[in-house]
């Protein structure tokens, strides 16, 4: 509670800064601060997304052994014979480096969430936005626009169903920012952008050209 603090409190005093050096503009500086902190972590999520996108190489690679296993093997004793398996190949247990980036990335988003949110008042503009502090369609379809393009780029191993994967994470984003500040929807969109970002590099890694 102390480290989330003290990072809300920190990100607080550099969205003043922010903000100051963009000419009082509230909404400049709560995109730049977004940015920049979700750039600082994209080595990270980057690393993350990798070793997730291996573990799943690894557990398809594995469905020939384990519907052999499922046929050859007790119901009872399944459980057990799976867990040996998966450790077998490593994929037993908690994945630590996932873990730690997790622990790393919450303070920094709850804190950035703080720092934003707190910032906000009634009759602060930005761009066509007349309201930082109420909800804006445009921006809101902004937003599920990028995160739609990332997951698309994003690549993915099953081709089924690929449509109903892009379309429900975009309608549930719909959903949570009809609601939503649209100073925290701008918060939102740097981090889409940096997502969209990390897609095409993932992409262009994953078919040999990065």
């Amino acid at each position: 509670m102390v480290l989330w603090s003290s990072v809300a409190n920190l990100l607080s005093e550099a969205l003043l800064s922010l903000t100051a050096s963009a000419g009082g503009s509230l909404g400049l500086g709560i995109f730049l601060l977004s940015l920049g902190t979700r750039l600082a972590l994209l080595p990270l999520t980057l690393r993350l997304a990798e070793r997730a996108r291996a573990r799943q190489r690894a557990m398809e690679a594995l469905r020939p052994e384990l519907e052999a296993l499922r046929a050859s093997t007790a119901p009872e004793s399944l459980p057990a014979v799976q867990l040996a398996l998966y450790r077998q190949r490593g994929l037993g247990g908690v994945d630590a480096p996932a873990l730690l980036g997790g622990l790393v990335q919450a303070p920094l988003g709850a804190g950035l969430y703080s720092a934003v949110r707190g910032a906000l008042g009634s009759g602060k503009p930005f761009l066509w936005i007349a309201d930082l502090a109420r909800p804006d369609a445009w921006l809101a379809l902004g937003v599920v626009g990028l995160g739609m393009l990332g997951a698309a780029l994003y690549p993915q191993a099953p081709q089924a169903g690929r449509l109903a994967q892009l379309l429900l994470p975009g309608l549930i984003t719909a959903a949570v920012l009809w609601h939503l500040s649209s100073g925290l929807a701008l918060s939102w969109a740097a981090s889409s952008a940096v997502g969209v970002v990390q897609a095409g590099l993932l992409r262009r890694r994953a078919t040999g050209r990065g």
